[in-house]
């Protein structure tokens, strides 16, 4: 089971907890969204008896998608997922200031 809140701003922190009840317990891994590579350079993982938990500090619109957590236990796999959405909220002073500074620096 994926628990933690799947949308967020631009700038804020993702954090997804991946909860699995077995004995012994699981092996636990997080996966990139559309890749088959293990998350590790510029993200958090901690790893607990029975769980996972992601955190990735400073999200960006890129970091949206489909987060895939797999637990495999003695000779059997499971896999969940969750979708991840970043949204990006530009204000209209926030807009203008951007603008501005574009065009003039």
């Amino acid at each position: 089971m994926i628990t933690g809140i799947t949308t967020c701003e631009r700038g804020h922190a993702l954090n997804l907890t991946c909860s699995v009840l077995s004995f012994p317990p699981s092996r636990i891994t997080w996966t990139l969204p559309g890749s088959n590579t293990n998350l590790h350079n510029e993200t958090y993982i901690l790893n607990n008896t029975g769980s996972a938990t992601l955190i990735i500090h400073n999200v960006t619109v890129e970091t949206s998608g489909r987060y895939i957590c797999t637990a495999e236990h003695l000779d059997s796999t499971e896999t969940v997922f969750s979708d991840v959405t970043v949204t990006c909220k530009w204000t209209g002073l926030t807009f203008l200031k951007r603008i501005v500074s574009i065009l003039f620096y």
